[in-house]
């Protein structure tokens, strides 16, 4: 198991569990207290646990992720929806950006989505007539999406109009980069049958670089985040792809 692997691993123990204890984490993936501490400090860094006295503890819940920056996450997915035409195939990725995108397109539209979130596909029917599909596989407790797609025959031959994909951060060095590194294939896959891939981020994800690199610039149309970004970010990213900032 390499140190990304290890990393994730112990993110979702601690979530699952919690809180956990040093000597807990060093017994159970058999590294010393040291490499232990180094990892904590690394998670505790990307915020998703806090260091407690010999242990750790889980930082958030989906619920409580997606109460923060609330308002902003709305204002991003009414931006976002507007690219959303009539009888359209759409995928929407997992996470807490998204959960508010159906809230602005018109119900009329009869779109189809494609959505590894079981909070997204829950939202979409109960609030709209729209047809919903979720994908098949392992059930992350943390983001509550699938990660393991049992069957990609689902996707194999669909194509979308529109993707919408989340990132964990972005910069000028690593352009999009992903923390939860089981959804990536899926990520990739539906990226290479869409018309338009559209990216949304609140700000504080800027200069964040994440476990694995996810996007280049050049494999995304259109991203949407915030207006106070640093200036340096803004201008890299105004001159490779679409940037709209709210």
């Amino acid at each position: 198991m390499d140190q990304i692997e290890r990393l994730n691993a112990i993110k979702k123990y601690i979530f699952t569990n919690k809180k956990v204890r040093t000597l807990e984490i060093a017994s159970k993936f058999n590294i010393s207290e040291q490499t232990v501490r180094k990892d904590f400090n690394i998670l505790e860094e990307k915020n998703y646990i806090r260091r407690v006295h010999g242990g750790a503890v889980s930082k958030s819940t989906f619920n409580e992720r997606l109460n923060i920056n609330i308002d902003v996450k709305k204002k991003l997915c009414e931006r976002a929806a507007s690219y959303v035409h009539y009888r359209n195939t759409i995928y929407i990725d997992g996470g807490t950006s998204y959960y508010h995108l159906i809230d602005f397109i018109p119900d009329d539209y009869n779109i189809s989505i494609i959505t590894p979130s079981l909070p997204i596909a829950l939202r979409v029917m109960e609030t709209s007539s729209h047809s919903v599909y979720l994908l098949g596989g392992k059930v992350d407790g943390t983001t509550l999406e699938t990660t393991t797609t049992i069957d990609n025959s689902l996707i194999k031959d669909i194509y979308f109009d529109i993707i919408f994909l989340g990132v964990s951060g972005f910069s000028k060095d690593f352009a999009f980069t992903e923390d939860n590194i089981h959804t990536l294939n899926i990520k990739r896959k539906v990226c290479s049958q869409s018309l338009k891939k559209i990216m949304v981020a609140t700000s504080d994800k800027q200069n964040k670089i994440a476990f694995k690199k996810s996007f280049d610039t050049s494999d995304i149309d259109v991203f949407i985040t915030e207006q106070n970004i640093n200036d340096e970010v803004k201008k890299y990213l105004d001159k490779k792809l679409n940037l709209v900032l709210i």
